[in-house]
């Protein structure tokens, strides 16, 4: 499993586009990204680009959105049937968020874990989104989604 190296991000904001650029590399891999999260009124749209400085294969690669959970509740996930492009998470109490991608996506929601972090613990679900297990040096994968509730 490898994660962000999260000393080699950085971060720009732009307030007056209300838009919060990411870049970092994925730790021990030759993997770099781009996050761009633009903040509307309604929404969250976020732009991700992965791309491989170097041939590179992996056993799976994804990118992972986290879910915090309330309680002991976990998250139900559904497809519309009309929408392929929509993921409806919702709670036993009718809490839910909807993720939009502009194409369809392989996912996954994985298993609940439990995070500690600064001293609280959490509940945490992880949606996974499938990206390329085999990569090219050059390769790109770019990823357009949409963070709504109700």
């Amino acid at each position: 499993v490898h994660y962000a190296d999260y000393y080699s991000v950085e971060f720009l904001l732009d307030e007056q586009n209300k838009k919060l650029t990411v870049e970092g590399k994925i730790k021990d891999t030759p993997l770099k990204y781009t996050r761009n999260y633009f903040f509307d009124t309604d929404c969250i749209n976020i732009r991700t680009i992965i791309e491989s400085e170097e041939d590179f294969e992996a056993k799976s690669c994804y990118l992972q959105l986290p879910v915090f959970i309330s309680k002991q509740r976990g998250f139900s996930y559904s497809v519309p049937s009309h929408d392929p492009f929509v993921i409806r998470l919702s709670d036993d109490v009718a809490n839910s968020f909807y993720v939009l991608f502009n194409e369809p996506v392989r996912t996954e929601l994985a298993k609940i874990s439990q995070e500690k972090i600064y001293e609280v613990n959490y509940k945490i679900q992880q949606l996974k989104i499938y990206l390329p297990a085999k990569w090219k040096k050059g390769q790109q994968a770019e990823l357009e989604y949409k963070l709504l509730s109700r």
